[in-house]
């Protein structure tokens, strides 16, 4: 084997070495993961010459950069798929705005036949509206009549239920007015559509307005969310890469004669040691979550 093959071999054999000494240690303390860096960096090269051993941190060094290379490829694909969502984000925006300039339709005209018996129906539906699940073949209706009774109920399950998955969102991350709520609070927030239409059921004509105004905030609320992820993640993702960022790593260990670039990799292993242990909800809380949240509460009333 030549030399350069065996010092090739050497680094390959280094970062797999380093990279199961952080598994092994995945649980320890910083001190202790550190320490056990160093001593395996120092066994792996004992055995090396000074001037093959920075040979052999030069070639992990060129690893590195073309993983950071390859990091910075999934960036930039990362933004244009971000910039396709802001576009759909957009027209979706327009749609909305044109959709509430439009005038409401004509109704139109319906074959005459019996009447149902909208007493019996608005009864039923109220119950809905508390919860409760009206038995529909004791209402009497057609089948016809069956089915838009199904659709009207169907549709004020899924508004209220959407209602309360918003409110609880918010106020977990924080953001509106649910941010400072109590439980008694949140339940107020969360039954703004559902008054409103106890009160459309109960004959109050001004009350369909107050539902379309909570809807029309329900279909933002959704607009807001994706922006918000879309935006975290592009936040989040520059943090951690900028974590991992070889060049303030060898700025801070120069020397006379250039960087030291053992203990360059022996600080930007620790560093990725440190972001590899970190739980699915450490990485939420540490690089995600804030910008999420302050993009998301600055689309205004959501809630």
């Amino acid at each position: 084997m030549s030399q350069e093959a065996a010092l090739q071999e050497k680094a390959e054999r280094l970062v797999r070495k380093l990279e199961e000494v952080r598994r092994a240690h995945a649980e320890q303390p910083e001190a202790e993961r550190r320490a056990a860096f160093e001593q395996a960096l120092d066994e792996e090269l004992a055995s090396v010459p000074a001037a093959d051993a920075d040979r052999v941190i030069g070639d992990v060094r060129t690893r590195l950069i073309h993983t950071a290379r390859e990091r910075d490829q999934r960036v930039s694909q990362l933004e244009n798929r971000i910039r396709e969502q802001e576009s759909t984000i957009a027209d979706l925006r327009r749609q909305l705005e044109e959709a509430e300039k439009a005038p409401a339709p004509a109704p139109a005209p319906v074959a005459a036949g019996p009447a149902p018996d909208l007493d019996v129906v608005r009864a039923a539906l109220s119950k809905v509206v508390e919860g409760q699940a009206p038995d529909v073949a004791t209402l009497g209706l057609s089948p016809s009549d069956e089915s838009m009774y199904s659709l009207f109920a169907g549709l004020m399950q899924f508004t209220m239920g959407y209602g309360e998955g918003r409110t609880w969102i918010l106020a977990s991350l924080g953001v509106g007015a649910a941010a400072q709520a109590d439980s008694v609070m949140i339940k107020g927030m969360q039954d703004k559509a559902r008054q409103a239409m106890r009160e459309c059921l109960a004959g109050d004509t001004s009350a369909a307005k107050k539902l379309k105004d909570e809807l029309n905030v329900y279909a933002k609320f959704l607009i807001a969310l994706n922006e918000s992820f879309q935006f975290s993640i592009d936040t989040g993702s520059r943090k951690i890469l900028g974590e991992l960022n070889l060049q303030p790593v060898l700025d801070k260990h120069k020397r006379l004669v250039g960087p030291d670039y053992e203990k360059a990799w022996r600080e930007l292993e620790l560093v990725h040691a440190g972001l590899s242990d970190l739980t699915r909800n450490d990485l939420w809380e540490q690089y995600f979550r804030e910008s999420f949240r302050e993009k998301l509460g600055g689309h205004g009333k959501l809630g």
